[in-house]
């Protein structure tokens, strides 16, 4: 009987055991199914892209681009790279949504692509130009800089070739050639306009008036006044020095003098005496007149409108000018003071010239010489009329001027070792 009751016992479970059973068989379903949500979604996750790489300057990125494959999902960024940070090289981190999933990747944007431009010919003088100079139409999602291979030398004139190195932030770069055409200027400036001048005690002198420096290749040489040595407030005659500079380093020197002179009383003061002056110029003188057209029609207009009379105060060129141009006669000390004044108005080189007298009862002559080519050449010129033929002093030559001199009682003689002899023709 004991034995029997043992053995029904053994064939049934109990609740617990039920309970255990079932909980095992919930939990393995449970890991199943997490094993293949796992699985799925480690699947998902392998589909995207863990980093893309992308050029320099691409306009747009777009979130189904980080996945390997896109089978049209939605897809969208939670976070994104921006236009300025597709410009620039580096690493961008960005996140998308997908299959409800949030993930994380990192855009990497790189320069790969070399700088493009178009090489120009360029002519240079002195200087070495910048090598940016001679590339057009650089184009590049980065800065570029460009430097020769190898720097030209300038000392040696004619067209050579140059190589040029474009390089971009990057580091990417692209050589390009050249024409470089090396000029070397050996040629000075010129200046103009520089002239004696004369100035009451007292006045003062505007010095860069009327002066102008030209240059075969400079388009804006430079030039100093050194008039140290003038002295305004006393009577003399004082150097000036006019030094202009271009760009090649050439230099050009010119001195003239000021000079200073007690003014008279009742004598007209320089505004007067000039705005009187230039009233004439203004009737004369047209614009695109020559050097030369000038010169003649100041010796016309002297020749045609002046009277020759008496004697004159012939300490104050200025006053001589002005009693010419108010009384419309004078001796030749007027002429020459008044045509010298004009000269001077225009900025056309003369240089004052005095006979030397024959005797001690021989009378006085004044009259100038004239420069058309800024102090190269000069000739004589003189508007005083004279008695008989031949008397045309206008831009004449040494020879013509002492041929009529010798045949009229040396009425030009002078001491020829003071002025600059004038060409043969």
């Amino acid at each position: 009987m004991v034995a029997k009751s043992r053995s029904r016992s053994s064939g049934r479970r109990g609740p617990l055991a039920v309970v255990c059973i079932v909980l095992t068989l919930i939990l393995a379903v449970l890991i199943a199914v997490a094993l293949m949500l796992n699985i799925q979604e480690q699947k998902l996750l392998a589909n995207v892209r863990r980093e893309l790489t992308v050029e320099a300057g691409t306009q747009q990125v777009l979130p189904e681009e980080l996945l390997y494959q896109y089978s049209g999902e939605p897809v969208t960024f939670l976070s994104a790279v921006t236009q300025e940070q597709l410009k620039t090289p580096g690493e961008y981190p960005v996140s998308v949504s997908w299959q409800n999933k949030k993930c994380d990747a990192v855009i990497r944007v790189v320069d790969t692509v070399k700088p493009q431009g178009t090489p120009v010919s360029l002519s240079a003088i002195g200087t070495l130009p910048e090598a940016s100079q001679l590339v057009k139409d650089i184009a590049d999602v980065t800065d570029v800089t460009v430097r020769y291979k190898e720097e030209p030398d300038m000392t040696k004139a004619g067209a050579t070739a140059v190589a040029l190195v474009l390089t971009d932030t990057s580091g990417n770069e692209t050589e390009l050639t050249a024409t470089l055409t090396v000029i070397v200027d050996t040629t000075a400036p010129v200046l103009s306009g520089v002239k004696p001048v004369t100035v009451y005690l007292g006045s003062a002198v505007a010095y860069r008036t009327g002066i102008t420096v030209t240059d075969d290749y400079d388009s804006a040489p430079t030039f100093s006044v050194d008039s140290s040595e003038v002295d305004l407030g006393t009577v003399g005659k004082y150097k000036v020095v006019y030094t202009a500079v271009d760009a090649s380093g050439n230099q050009a020197t010119k001195e003239t003098t000021v000079t200073v002179i007690e003014k008279k009383e009742n004598a007209a003061d320089l505004d007067t005496i000039y705005a009187a002056a230039d009233r004439v110029l203004g009737e004369i003188i047209k614009d695109n007149m020559t050097k030369r057209q000038q010169v003649v029609a100041i010796y016309n207009w002297a020749r045609s409108n002046l009277g020759y009379s008496g004697h004159s105060d012939k300490s104050d060129y200025l006053q001589g000018a002005y009693v010419m141009l108010t009384k419309r006669s004078g001796d030749c000390f007027n002429y020459y003071a008044v045509t010298k004044l004009m000269l001077d108005r225009l900025g056309i080189d003369n240089i004052d010239v005095r006979k030397v007298k024959n005797h001690s009862a021989d009378s006085d002559h004044f009259w100038s010489l004239v420069s058309l080519d800024d102090g190269k050449t000069w000739y004589h010129f003189d508007s005083t009329p004279r008695m008989g033929n031949g008397d045309d002093f206008c831009l004449v030559t040494d020879a013509f001027l002492d041929a009529y001199s010798d045949a009229h009682d040396k009425c030009h003689n002078r001491d020829k070792s003071l002025y600059p002899a004038t060409p043969v023709n």
